[in-house]
């Protein structure tokens, strides 16, 4: 990551009437001989820890010019460069909200997400929802330390709703340096009301019966119709009138036949 070049010391042996003169450049490739450095900083004497003052960037280059006599000469035994890496907000990359597999568990939501934060800081994260239409978040779990979280959605009426999931890198960070990413989820629909039957219409004829069957649910599509009669364990499939279940609204016409006289 790009960094902040701060000051350059070195260990060496100055005799009198010698010196020694720092230039810096820096750059976001390796290559020394990429045209995307920067120009050499005018040469300044060191006299202690010398300031690089090179812009932003990957890599610095340094480049010590020692200034003596013939018989007087500086010596550089070793040299120190100081950089910090500037802290970077960290980032949700991606939401997955799933409905729980636990029959016992009707209407829990799963909620996950992948964090990333480039200068590896401990993260903590804030979880807010709101229906799509609305303007005000909510906020269901704050602080949280690990990027799931099971949401009870009968909470909440039905409908389509967001959520929010706020990283913060305050843990690793001051309150003047911490940072946040923010990402809202796809919609999801929370849909805890079971479909209707708005009508139907029973016609019998001899030993056979016909029903006819509207089903509608508000949000969901309805994916499947069984029926059984005279309450047998053994349930038949139907398949709507036009043999595809895919919209919010399906009509099933059921026939049977052989059925003795009387009532089922």
């Amino acid at each position: 990551q790009p960094a902040m070049w701060g000051k350059l010391q070195i260990e060496a042996e100055i005799p009198a009437n010698t010196k020694i003169l720092l230039s810096a450049r820096s750059g976001n490739v390796g290559d020394l001989n990429d045209p995307t450095f920067s120009q050499w900083t005018e040469p300044v004497k060191i006299s202690g820890a010398t300031d690089l003052a090179v812009p932003l960037a990957r890599f610095c280059q340094y480049k010590l010019i020692l200034d003596g006599t013939e018989k007087d000469t500086p010596v550089v035994h070793g040299v120190a460069a100081a950089f910090m890496v500037p802290n970077l907000a960290p980032k949700i990359t991606e939401i997955s909200i799933d409905k729980g597999d636990k029959k016992d568990e009707p209407g829990i939501f799963k909620i996950s997400f992948k964090p990333e934060d480039d200068n590896a800081d401990k993260l903590s994260f804030n979880i807010d929802f709101r229906k799509k239409e609305y303007n005000l978040w909510i906020n269901i779990e704050k602080d949280l330390d690990k990027p799931k979280l099971d949401w009870d959605s009968k909470t909440v009426e039905d409908g389509i709703y967001e959520f929010r999931i706020t990283a913060s890198d305050k843990l690793s960070n001051s309150v003047q340096t911490a940072l946040t990413g923010t990402r809202i989820s796809d919609p999801v629909i929370v849909d805890n009301t079971p479909p209707t039957i708005e009508k139907f219409q029973l016609k019998t004829e001899g030993k056979s019966a016909m029903l006819t069957i509207k089903a509608t649910d508000q949000l969901s599509t309805i994916s499947s119709l069984n029926f059984t009669i005279d309450s047998n364990h053994n349930w038949n499939n139907a398949l709507p009138d036009d043999s595809v279940c895919d919209t919010l609204s399906e009509d099933f016409t059921i026939k049977t036949e052989d059925l003795e006289t009387g009532r089922h």
